[in-house]
């Protein structure tokens, strides 16, 4: 199954694909930080590529992907005052 893609014009102006994060990729980032730890991102963009074929992400975009979803001291709670 395919995901949407979109096409972005970044900051050079060359075109790339934004495509929603799959469960395969989030599990294979979590298996990879396990691995390696949270500061070696090119590494862990590196096999996670190897390891989906049809993926190609970034060391900046697992890191953000990790800091903001899959980081398991993220707190889910409502905001307090």
């Amino acid at each position: 199954m395919s995901q949407p893609t979109s096409v972005v014009l970044n900051a050079r102006e060359t075109v790339s694909q934004r495509r929603a994060w799959s469960r395969k990729e989030d599990d294979t980032i979590i298996k990879l930080v396990e691995k390696h730890g949270t500061k070696r991102w090119a590494i862990i963009s590196q096999e996670l590529n190897t390891e989906i074929p049809e993926v190609s992400r970034s060391g900046k975009q697992c890191r953000t992907r990790w800091l903001n979803h899959l980081d398991p001291d993220i707190k889910r709670e409502p905001w307090s005052d």
